[in-house]
């Protein structure tokens, strides 16, 4: 979530912004997004597909849109809890203040994107599947002619390899990635 309010906590000053793995939009739609990559990934298509993300897009507009606690929603829809209580749980969603994504969602996330003027670079890895790429791309179409995207093959939401042979590790294509940016951008002679 640090990518996607990355332009609006961007103090007078800052030289430039680095995000990976960040949606741009509504937050609604976003969490959708991400419900929908989860279930395909995992197998999931037709009809049942479709009952889960109308499950999803429920709990989502009663929750994230409309300010009702899960644990409310829940009660007087129980057979909700079977798609989403993993994630939205009592008065949180992923684990954070549900009132954080019910703020989240209603800030203009596209037009604090078109009022930065700084250098950005905005990455996506092929295997993140929280994220879209088409939000990168567009987070850096917002951001201007300073801003460029960038897609790095086989690296993860969390920024790894996912490797099943030993245990993962920062992406070095990362680590090259912003390393070039920076140089290109700012003096980072050590």
């Amino acid at each position: 979530l640090g990518g996607m309010i990355a332009p609006l906590l961007a103090p007078a000053g800052t030289r430039g912004i680095a995000v990976f793995g960040a949606g741009v939009g509504r937050l609604r739609d976003i969490l959708l997004g991400t419900a929908r990559r989860r279930a395909e990934l995992v197998g999931m298509t037709g009809a049942a597909l479709g009952v889960f993300v109308a499950s999803i897009e429920t709990v989502v507009d009663r929750v994230v849109v409309g300010g009702a606690p899960p644990a409310d929603l829940y009660a007087e829809r129980p057979e909700l809890a079977a798609v989403a209580s993993q994630w939205y749980a009592g008065d949180r969603v992923f684990g954070r203040v549900a009132a954080f994504y019910r703020q989240l969602e209603q800030r203009d996330l596209v037009s604090a994107w078109r009022e930065v003027r700084v250098p950005v670079l905005a990455l996506h890895g092929s295997a993140d599947w929280v994220a879209s790429a088409a939000d990168t791309a567009r987070i850096a179409a917002l951001a201007g002619e300073a801003a460029r995207s960038a897609e790095l093959a086989a690296v993860d939401h969390f920024m790894r390899l996912p490797r099943d042979d030993a245990p993962s590790a920062l992406s070095p294509a990362l680590v090259e990635t912003l390393l070039g940016w920076l140089s290109e951008r700012f003096d980072v002679r050590g």
